[in-house]
């Protein structure tokens, strides 16, 4: 299921930045809820997505990902976001910051930017660019990532704005 999340996650991203030059502020892309293969754990809910909206301001870009579960009450799980931006970039089986099973082919170019976040200990994100390798270019924890915000509830969005 984390392996379906994250390619989700990452078609969502790679479809708006092909399209980012005529994107207009908070265009979302609704998913299904419920449609979680029942073998697999759904983290009670915090691994079935429900939304992302995907909106600009002048100088930043704005993810609000909400998933079908409290963040809180099940704490452990990891979203992220690939983005290509059609220049060379890391096509290999786990082409992401973390080395995740989640990549983007060589028609987009390989993944070149990533942004990795988790909900446990309080929560926190990652920015990471490929180059000839992956490098942290902004995190939370050494306060250079932009802003990045939980909401949990029935329903809990997690915003990162970069």
């Amino acid at each position: 299921m984390i392996h379906r999340t994250s390619f989700v996650v990452t078609a969502i991203a790679a479809s708006f930045i092909s399209i980012a030059s005529q994107a207009n502020p908070g265009v979302v892309y609704n998913d299904a809820t419920g449609d979680i293969d029942p073998s697999i754990s759904t983290g009670g809910g915090t691994l079935d997505l429900v939304r992302m909206e995907v909106s600009h301001t002048a100088t930043d870009l704005v993810f609000a990902l909400t998933v079908n579960g409290n963040v809180s009450s099940t704490d452990w799980g990891k979203f992220m976001i690939g983005i290509s931006n059609g220049s060379a970039g890391d096509t290999s089986v786990n082409g992401n910051g973390w080395a995740r099973p989640i990549n983007m082919g060589s028609p987009t170019g390989g993944m070149t930017n990533w942004f990795g976040s988790w909900v446990d200990s309080g929560g926190g994100a990652e920015n990471r660019s490929w180059a000839t390798g992956w490098s942290v270019v902004g995190a939370t924890y050494n306060s250079n990532f932009g802003s990045f915000a939980i909401s949990s509830g029935a329903q809990s969005t997690i915003t990162y704005t970069v």
